[in-house]
């Protein structure tokens, strides 16, 4: 099922599969990525979003999906809650 979260591109979507538990979150909240110091769920570095107002907005839309999979467009594989994930990239963001 696609979830609309704009923020780095303005039609990004992930991709949620209901009764699996996982997350294709794509670039609306990654593990990782080279140009960033941390390590975790997180967003992109600013520069690689077309507004980051909505990319953090994305992260309370991705907090409301069940799963403990989560696999990121940057990054190795998140396991744990994505509500968590989500909630941690958020805080970083902020």
């Amino acid at each position: 099922m696609p979830v609309h979260t704009p923020g780095h591109t303005d039609g990004h979507c992930a991709y949620h599969v209901p009764g699996t538990g996982v997350l294709i979150s794509g670039d609306a909240l990654v593990s990782g990525h080279p140009t960033s110091r941390i390590e975790g769920p997180q967003l992109l570095p600013d520069m690689f979003h077309h507004e980051r107002p909505r990319a953090v907005a994305s992260l309370d839309l991705l907090a409301e999906l069940e799963g403990e999979l989560l696999l990121p467009g940057h990054g190795p594989v998140h396991r744990g809650p994505v509500r968590d994930a989500a909630h941690r990239a958020r805080e970083r963001a902020l």
